[in-house]
């Protein structure tokens, strides 16, 4: 038998979840583009030659160390988001499949 998900989902339940799905998706458009921004922020500190002579050498040192910290653990929390987004794509090509194989066999059952 084959089976519509749209009929289970109506009204204000289905209203909400877009929503919700909405502002998850762009929240987490916001969060990728936002960790890239400062990747290449914290990139640019690192690598330019602050030589300005105000400012000593250990205290440079000290910045450039709590920079490439920060840019270390942005690039661990990309690479998270990066893994998961991977396996999103995998359910997503599972399901897709399990579609059309529903498809055929429906399509078989009425013909």
């Amino acid at each position: 038998m084959c089976h519509n998900p749209q009929n289970y989902l109506q009204g204000k339940s289905l209203s909400l979840i877009c929503g919700s799905l909405s502002w998850l998706k762009d929240h987490e458009e916001r969060e990728r583009k936002e960790i890239s921004e400062k990747l290449l922020r914290l990139g640019k500190e690192t690598s330019t030659d602050n030589s300005d002579e105000t400012v000593d050498w250990f205290t440079q040192q000290t910045s450039q160390v709590g920079a490439r910290q920060q840019q270390y653990e942005l690039k661990q929390q990309k690479e998270k988001i990066d893994k998961f987004d991977k396996s999103i794509s995998k359910i997503k090509e599972a399901y897709q499949k399990r579609v059309r194989i529903d498809n055929l066999f429906c399509s078989c059952i009425e013909t």
